[in-house]
């Protein structure tokens, strides 16, 4: 079976919004096909995490301390129940 590539795919989603227009009103067919055209780029830029070094990958995502929570955001949020520790409650009596 042959690999699609991303282009083929355009290629060919382009291809069937063109035969659709064939048969609608041109300015209509050229909103979809711009509006089709700039998704696909749209999705070819989108990027997972653009400011993954803003949020201290270098240092292994450091947790902070009540006052810095803020200032290491993924370390801090997920060890969140070290950095604000709840109070222990003893059992009383038995259950």
């Amino acid at each position: 079976m042959p690999r699609l590539e991303i282009a083929d795919v355009e290629r060919g989603v382009l291809e069937s919004k063109l035969n659709l227009c064939l048969n609608m009103n041109f300015a209509v067919c050229i909103r979809r096909l711009l509006v089709v055209g700039s998704t696909m780029s749209l999705a070819l830029q989108a990027h997972a995490a653009p400011d993954e070094l803003t949020l201290g990958k270098l240092f292994g995502y450091p947790r902070g301390n009540p006052e810095t929570v803020f200032n290491h955001l993924v370390g801090s949020f997920s060890a969140l129940d070290e950095v604000f520790p709840s109070r222990k409650v003893a059992r009383e009596g038995s259950v």
